[in-house]
């Protein structure tokens, strides 16, 4: 049992870890924002520099359910998953509905998005779909691009982390589903 704990918090340092390279990543974004803004303020650019605030304001906007759902845990790891998508340039989409109930986020679930994020590099997209059903939320995943040895990878540690298979194309799509 203690060691048990000993790595449960080891796994919180690591995610605390994680969450203040997120926050950097995101202060970063932001200043950039203001760089951006003001190069074309300088440049009497006015239009380039509204149309510019309202595309990273729709982009801000668009990943705010990540933040609202429930437990945190999730809510972090999948706000990292979405920030290893950016920083390995692969396409993000999220769908969610507004109102969302608490997600029954289980270690398999952490252990299978994070091995999702350690394998991103070199995928075209990933697109998160959270639906919410009676007393819980739908959670799929779905990655294109992948070569066909690392989908095949995803697809047996699916299998271990009780995750669903939806689709598995020889495209190098897959989409995973994780039960309520």
């Amino acid at each position: 049992m203690k060691g048990e704990r000993v790595v449960e918090t080891i796994q919180e340092v690591d995610l605390l870890a994680e969450l203040l390279a997120l926050y950097r990543l995101q202060r970063h974004d932001v200043l950039n924002h203001f760089q951006v803004v003001m190069g074309y303020l300088q440049l009497n650019k006015n239009q380039a520099a509204l149309d510019y605030l309202r595309q990273a304001a729709a982009d801000i906007i668009a990943a705010a359910p990540l933040s609202r759902l429930k437990p945190a845990r999730a809510a972090v790891e999948l706000m990292l998953l979405s920030a290893n998508c950016f920083k390995h340039d692969v396409a993000f989409g999220l769908k969610a509905d507004s109102e969302l109930p608490e997600l029954n986020w289980t270690k398999d679930c952490s252990k299978f998005v994070a091995l999702v994020a350690e394998n991103i590099a070199g995928s075209a997209r990933l697109d998160l779909n959270l639906t919410g059903v009676p007393d819980c939320v739908k959670l799929e995943i779905g990655l294109s691009g992948l070569n066909r040895s690392r989908q095949r990878d995803l697809a047996e540690a699916a299998v271990k982390f009780k995750a669903a298979i939806l689709e598995d194309t020889p495209a190098g799509s897959i989409k995973f589903e994780f039960p309520c």
